[in-house]
């Protein structure tokens, strides 16, 4: 080969630069993408897990402060009038139904011409909430007098 010939192509016999030099990779192989994808579900599934639950809670709380609610308004009614022994019940509507129980307090063999009389007022509301039977109660003691 003559001094004044170009060559194009480098001779076969000069050593190759490694493999990795000149056969880079221009992407992700299919382990990474499987591994990024399992890391991705794991997490979504946590995510979605801790949404879940806090829908349920925000769910309940207000389901209890609901019954609160009718609990309050049950004892008011109660206070607004007269009481005697007994127990009534009824429903708010679909899922809230409720009790209210009175109770006297007197010991036994008071006298029943007592100037006053002690009263226990217990109001329950009960509901179902993800298939379990919950409920909420009050109570209230109610000094009546004589002729109530």
């Amino acid at each position: 080969m003559s001094p004044s010939t170009t060559r194009l192509n480098p001779p076969n016999d000069l050593p190759r630069p490694p493999r990795a030099l000149w056969c880079r990779q221009r992407g992700f192989t299919i382990i990474e993408a499987l591994i990024a994808v399992a890391i991705l579900s794991a997490a979504l599934g946590v995510i979605f897990s801790v949404y879940s639950n806090a829908i349920l809670a925000a769910q309940l709380t207000s389901d209890r402060a609901r019954a609160r609610l009718h609990l309050e308004s049950l004892l008011a009614e109660t206070a607004a009038g007269p009481v005697a022994p007994g127990e009534t019940a009824g429903a708010f509507d679909e899922r809230f139904s409720w009790r209210v129980r009175v109770a006297p307090l007197s010991p036994e063999g008071a006298a029943a011409s007592a100037p006053v009389r002690a009263m226990e007022v217990t109001a329950t509301v009960e509901w179902r909430s993800r298939g379990q039977a919950r409920s909420l109660s009050l109570s209230t003691i109610r000094i009546t007098g004589p002729g109530s």
